[in-house]
């Protein structure tokens, strides 16, 4: 029940960040800022590492966790794994996959 609420959640932080982006790349120019990826990248670039590590930890985790709670329930839409037992199986191989690749996707990059 917990992960099906955090998947509804993260789904809606995503989309709002998405937009935000969207809205502040097209506005903020017409007000003398820059949001390109080359200001982005130039910006990030000189956060020490602890601060990028950390921003990107907390970038990659709702995305992974939307994306693998995204497959179970693609698999539940199959109806498989609707057991009670099952519901907890992919539940916890979700909070595993989402671990693994935050952070895989914190430190890759």
């Amino acid at each position: 029940m917990i992960l099906s609420g955090l998947h509804r959640i993260t789904g809606v932080a995503l989309g709002g960040a998405f937009y935000l982006y969207a809205l502040s790349y097209v506005a903020l120019p017409a007000l003398g800022y820059t949001v390109d990826a080359a200001s982005m990248a130039a910006a990030f670039g000189s956060l020490p590492l602890a601060f990028k590590i950390a921003i990107k930890t907390i970038a990659a985790a709702p995305f992974s966790l939307h994306f693998w709670n995204g497959f179970r329930h693609l698999l539940w839409d199959s109806t498989r794994e609707l057991t009670v037992k099952g519901v907890w199986r992919t539940g916890y191989v979700v909070l595993g996959l989402s671990a693994v690749s935050t952070l895989a996707l914190a430190i890759a990059f």
